[in-house]
Order: structure tokens, then sequence, then C-alpha cells
């Protein structure tokens, strides 16, 4: 079980913690800035019975393609779901 804490961030601190992020990485292909997941396909996993905590993972195909990993857990840390194949970018930005 994780301990309580707000997740909770300002906008401006957010735009600031993801530019410190962008000044000292270059966005690749290969190193994607940022994953998208479709929300109707996120709301259905934290929707899931139990399901108390979310973990994102990294995972490596046997192509050697990086890719990330949403898991649904419940409170004993017991894997209720997952969603991969997001959608990184670069390309898929717009």
């Amino acid at each position: 079980m994780l301990p309580e804490r707000d997740h909770t961030i300002a906008t401006r601190t957010m735009n600031q913690l993801i530019q410190n992020y962008k000044d000292s990485h270059e966005a690749t292909v290969e190193n994607p800035m940022l994953h998208k997941f479709h929300a109707d396909q996120v709301k259905k996993l934290v929707s899931t019975p139990d399901c108390s905590q979310l973990v994102v993972a990294k995972g490596l195909t046997t192509e050697g393609v990086e890719v990330v990993i949403l898991q649904g857990l419940d409170s004993k840390g017991t894997l209720l779901g997952a969603l991969e194949y997001a959608f990184p970018c670069p390309p898929n930005c717009g």
C-alpha cells in the first residue's frame, strides 16, 4: 500500500519540471519526451474493481524499442490490468 500523498501539482510547477527535462534531454524517436494513451482506456483501467494504484513502467520489445507500460494494481500490489502501445512524441506530438 502506498503512503497517503496528494499527487496534484500546479500547472506552473508541471511546466517547469517538463522544461527542465527538455533542457537536459534531446527528443528523438529513440528517446521520446512523452507517451500518450487514449483517455477512455486509462479510465477503464482505473475503474477496474479494487484498482488503487497506477504504475508507469518501462519495457523493451524484442526489437529493442523502449515502451511505456501503465499498470493498474490493487492495494496489495496485485496486477489488475495493463496498457501498452502508447503513442510516443516524437513523432506523435499533435
